[in-house]
């Protein structure tokens, strides 16, 4: 409806002006008539511009409509970016806030585990030591009671050997020399 109306208008304005364009319109020093044919420009430069306006007043329109659009969305865009940044900044002011507490609770848990492992490392090592120490004494004992029968067969030997010699010296060969080499032979096997 808008658009016939408009339509209607610029040619009921053309019409109107066709006869004026068709006079003669000559002056006094030759140039044009002075303000009808400042009308008729007018009326020209308003019948180019309101054409150009009615047949681009879609695709302007879509344009702007676009833009508009775009605008917006950047502008919701920016105000989400906004408010992504300030949570994030309320986050890391939060963590700052509690830097002291979390420091303060690490230290506490390692000077904790630090002790515990102390601590453990205190009874492996004593434990450590116990088994050692058993282990040396059960050596000592065994070593001792190696040499103590090493000795008691060696003191054993020199005596045998010392009291060999003894009846020898007092034995007499012919008499008792089968008797005290049986006797010898008996004691070293």
């Amino acid at each position: 409806m808008k658009k016939i109306f408009c339509i209607a208008v610029l040619l009921g304005l053309f019409l109107a002006a066709a006869p004026v364009l068709a006079q003669d319109h000559s002056g006094e020093n030759g140039h044009g008539g002075g303000s009808i044919d400042v009308l008729f420009r007018w009326f020209n430069f308003a019948l180019l511009f309101g054409g150009l306006g009615y047949l681009l007043r879609r695709p302007l329109i879509a344009f702007f409509k676009s833009r508009n659009e775009d605008i917006q969305g950047g502008l919701r865009k920016a105000e989400e970016a906004q408010a992504e940044s300030e949570n994030n900044l309320a986050y890391i002011e939060d963590r700052l806030a509690r830097l002291d507490e979390e420091i303060s609770e690490i230290q506490a848990k390692g000077s904790a585990l630090a002790s515990s492992e102390r601590e453990r490392i205190v009874v492996t090592g004593k434990l450590e030591v116990n088994r050692a120490m058993q282990q040396a004494r059960a050596e000592i004992e065994r070593l001792t009671k190696t040499f103590e029968r090493e000795i008691r067969a060696h003191v054993a030997d020199l005596i045998i050997e010392g009291a060999s010699k003894r009846l020898e010296a007092n034995i007499d060969k012919d008499r008792h020399g089968p008797l005290a080499t049986r006797f010898i032979g008996d004691i070293k096997l």
